[in-house]
């Protein structure tokens, strides 16, 4: 029998487990068996393929898997809910906004100021539209907006916090021109608590002076 396993072994290659080899041993022997007591049928054609189980098959050589592999009709942990997650997203990183309401729009009508004279007037927040002049906690958006007069249309800004003497944030914007006052717009946010003061201003293109026109002070909590 122990020879029989080695043909066969030496057959298939080291790959098929014993308990396979043993089997296809027995079955080989039997075969042999039945044709020696004088059998009318000759013993079949029994090659190794027909006969020895693959070790594969037998369980000593499995196959490799992947532990979290999901089944074709999708089973396994459930899809995100992408609408939440942008929900989520907003209410946890999200800045709040503190912009003009429509009666403080109507409130800055540029075209009604009669005046010829440059200047910049700021309209929002501003102390006649109510609740303005609260920001609300911080970090938080702020959209200053008023009506300018300029040279080249051209308002400058500078925003303090508290009793700064420097400018914290500055930059400029665009309203109006050539004794036709527009609207001009200052959008910035806004994360440190406290009083800040938006001052909007130019510098006289002949003689370089500073001429402020405008300021408000509004509180970020």
């Amino acid at each position: 029998m122990s020879s029989t396993v080695e043909r066969i072994r030496m057959a298939t290659g080291p790959r098929v487990g014993t308990r396979s080899l043993v089997r296809a041993g027995v079955i080989l022997g039997l075969l042999t068996l039945l044709a020696a007591c004088g059998g009318d049928e000759a013993a079949p054609d029994l090659t190794v393929e027909d006969t020895v189980v693959s070790a594969e098959d037998d369980g000593e050589v499995g196959e490799t898997t992947d532990a979290g592999s999901e089944d074709a009709d999708g089973a396994g942990a459930p899809e995100d809910d992408a609408d939440g997650d942008e929900d989520e997203a907003e209410e946890s990183g999200g800045v709040r906004e503190h912009r003009p309401p429509e009666e403080a729009e109507s409130f800055a009508d540029c075209g009604s100021i009669d005046t010829m004279d440059p200047g910049a007037r700021i309209v929002f927040p501003h102390e006649e539209v109510a609740d303005s002049l609260d920001a609300g906690p911080g970090p938080v958006t702020v959209e200053v907006v008023g009506c300018g007069n300029t040279f080249e249309a051209n308002v400058q800004w500078e925003a303090y916090h508290g009793q700064n003497a420097n400018p914290t944030l500055e930059g400029f914007t665009m309203g109006g021109t050539m004794g036709d006052w527009g609207a001009f717009s200052i959008v910035e946010t806004y994360w440190t608590p406290g009083d800040w003061t938006v001052v909007v201003f130019e510098i006289d293109a002949e003689s370089g002076e500073r001429r402020e026109y405008d300021e408000v002070t509004f509180s970020v909590g």
